[in-house]
């Protein structure tokens, strides 16, 4: 499928993990990658840079320069089930050399095939049970680290 030319909704956003890679994935290697589980939201997939004062006493306006940017690490929220908690405690035990992804969108068969966007970071997960309250779904937050940027997988050649 094309991706989409006009805005988008975040209905059949997932999140991903690429098994055994040792190198950044490419368009090829989503093959090999797995739905981690279902997510409620994400969080943003990159930061503001710091803004640096350039400004010199010769100057009668404050001048800035872009400064290293902002890297949070990505969260997301999910429905808590026990089956997807041990799953979840598996991964945490892999380290901080995974690669995970949001992928964005899915064909005409209801698969998840990214044709809106992948954007694919390198990190470590863990995981907590959210704390309830009187009619809510249980949730459990999904941390997972950011030893590199979130980036967009460029499409196959």
């Amino acid at each position: 499928m094309a991706a989409s030319t006009t805005p988008t909704a975040t209905i059949n956003t997932y999140f991903f993990h690429f098994k055994g890679l040792t190198a950044a994935p490419t368009s090829t290697d989503f093959a090999k990658a797995e739905n981690v589980v279902n997510i409620k939201s994400y969080s943003d997939l990159g930061g503001e840079p710091n803004n640096l004062d350039a400004t010199t006493l010769a100057d009668d306006t404050q001048k800035s320069i872009k400064g290293v940017k902002k890297l949070e690490a990505v969260k997301m929220t999910a429905n808590y089930t026990k089956g997807d908690s041990t799953k979840l405690a598996e991964l945490e035990k892999l380290g901080e050399g995974e690669w995970w992804a949001i992928v964005m969108g899915v064909n005409a068969a209801g698969k998840p095939d990214g044709h809106d966007g992948i954007y694919y970071w390198q990190g470590g997960l863990s995981y907590y049970e959210n704390g309830g309250e009187v009619d809510k779904v249980r949730e459990t937050t999904i941390v997972v680290s950011t030893v590199t940027a979130p980036k967009l997988l460029p499409d196959a050649a």
